[in-house]
């Protein structure tokens, strides 16, 4: 196996004590740590110091402040892994005798079987390599819930039974951006039947999701007389949006533990920023149990590379709001100046979408000034990772699950498919599956006692190993890919419960007429 990773690693810069991660994980002196730094942040000795002293105790992250944006480079970095797994059989695996007169390496193309393969991230990677493959590199893909963005596609329609689907093949940034402003409300809504658990939802930010939701109707981007109401129509943004009702029951914990960390680090990372930049008002630092901000814990900091993922809030880092009434705060206890309640910085949340649509979201008048500046440079960086769905002929399994609430799957596979069978021009040897009660994160399974997420799906990391050896099965034996189709999985009595057959059933080699996923036309058809 030949690894690649997303290129930003989980480098830190302490920017008040000058503090950096080595490429071995243990702490370094910025001034003197050179090239074993994994990430050194671009600022100069006098910005460097009026930032510190206008906003103490901040952090810079390599993945928001590399100013590199290696997502747009997740393509060629995979193939320059099978190059390298290529060269590595070559220079260490090389058969004893090879035949006479051999002058050419032995481990080739020809006669090696590539399969490019990973989940979520590592999964967009992988099409967009086999996209890129002018070499023949690449024998077949096999994904789970990939990352993808394709160029949008009027003229698809993607239907999920008598149902067409209302918008798809939006952007990451633009649909996470779009659930940061709504989503903290749309936690509420009855219909979502969420009944979020004091451990996991304290009391605290259901006040701050109930102000959410009152901002949000002041400001007239939903409508409601009651809180009831306001939730349910912060919901139906999502929905209309293109998330799944599916989705509805994960908002709360998308919300707690991913929505605002990809909206705020994502939008530096793609737009390039310093962290100097403070987009939108957004820093890192440690908190307190206020959500004031305090200064690093060198011991917290020496497990950070073990413990931390890169992308805060990890390891004690936390994203900051520096623009909350009464001074910085933790962006989930922070108030906004314009409601002048505690509201999850919804003024923080509506500038960053801002940013990706070009509008203030209130007014819809264009940006002006610095933020029409900003928000250019960040709907380039979307542009750049915008994906073909061209797949050169090849194999290609795609699996998701229908309750994706992360990475959406009409915004996501079922996009990238359909864009696929309209505007490959090769006859296609790509298939779909869709999992029913499968999402995102399988970890949050073991939850079950908290969220009751042991009741409510399977595992969908089955389907990805189903689907390399469905490949590899193909490749070398010759064994046909399972049409497209919706496999109907049965979650479990509880996680104490083993999981059996009848809870994750096979991919149908021959499924029934009502679980195909067919193309008519220009419509996609999901079964129901």
């Amino acid at each position: 196996m030949a690894y690649t990773d997303k290129g930003s690693g989980n480098g830190f810069h302490d920017l008040m004590t000058g503090t950096v991660t080595a490429r071995d994980g243990t702490l370094l002196n910025a001034a003197s740590a050179g090239t074993e730094a994994q990430f050194k942040a671009k600022v100069s000795a006098e910005d460097l110091a009026a930032f510190n002293a206008a906003t103490p105790h901040r952090v810079a992250y390599k993945h928001a402040h590399s100013q590199q944006w290696p997502d747009k480079d997740w393509g060629r970095y995979t193939l320059d892994a099978v190059r390298f797994a290529l060269h590595v059989l070559n220079t260490y695996h090389t058969p004893g005798a090879l035949p006479r007169g051999a002058s050419k390496p032995f481990y080739r193309t020809n006669n090696t079987v590539v399969i490019a393969s990973s989940v979520s991230n590592g999964g967009g990677a992988a099409l967009a390599a086999l996209e890129q493959d002018t070499e023949g590199l690449i024998d077949g893909v096999a994904v789970s819930e990939p990352n993808v963005q394709p160029h949008g596609t009027p003229e698809l329609v993607i239907q999920q039974g008598s149902q067409v689907v209302p918008k798809h093949s939006r952007r990451l940034l633009d649909y996470f951006t779009h659930a940061n402003v709504y989503q903290a409300c749309a936690v509420l809504s009855p219909q979502a039947g969420i009944g979020v658990s004091p451990a996991f939802w304290p009391a605290a930010y259901t006040a701050s999701a109930e102000a959410r939701c009152n901002a949000l109707a002041a400001k007239g981007l939903i409508q409601g007389e009651t809180l009831t109401d306001k939730a349910d129509a912060a919901l139906a943004q999502l929905r209309a949006y293109g998330w799944q009702a599916e989705s509805d029951f994960l908002q709360a914990s998308h919300f707690r533990f991913a929505t605002n960390s990809i909206a705020v680090t994502y939008t530096n990372a793609w737009g390039r920023f310093s962290v100097t930049d403070s987009v939108c008002g957004y820093s890192f630092a440690n908190t307190d149990a206020t959500g004031a901000v305090v200064p690093q814990i060198p011991a917290v900091q020496a497990g950070l590379f073990a413990s931390g993922n890169g992308v805060p809030p990890t390891g004690g880092v936390n994203i900051v709001w520096n623009n909350a009434v009464g001074g910085a705060r933790l962006d989930f206890l922070a108030s906004s100046p314009s409601s002048g309640s505690a509201d999850f910085a919804l003024d923080g949340a509506l500038c960053l979408r801002s940013l990706v649509t070009g509008r203030d979201p209130v007014t819809k008048q264009p940006l002006t000034g610095l933020l029409k500046t900003q928000s250019d440079r960040v709907r380039a960086g979307m542009d750049e990772v915008r994906q073909t769905a061209k797949l050169r002929g090849r194999p290609v399994l795609i699996v998701a699950g229908r309750n994706d609430a992360l990475l959406p799957v009409n915004h996501t596979a079922r996009a990238y498919y359909g864009r696929h069978l309209l505007k490959d021009g090769k006859p296609s040897q790509a298939r779909y599956v869709e999992v029913t009660n499968a999402q995102h994160f399988d970890s949050f399974i073991s939850f079950g006692p908290l969220l009751g997420y042991d009741t409510r799906y399977v595992p969908l990391h089955v389907y990805f190993n189903r689907a390399m050896d469905a490949v590899w099965a193909l490749l070398t034996e010759g064994t046909p890919l399972p049409p497209s189709q919706v496999v109907r999985t049965t979650p479990r009595a509880s996680s104490a419960t083993a999981l059996t057959a009848a809870n994750v059933p096979a991919i149908a080699s021959n499924p029934a007429g009502g679980d195909q996923i067919v193309r008519e036309g220009n419509t996609l058809l999901i079964p129901d």
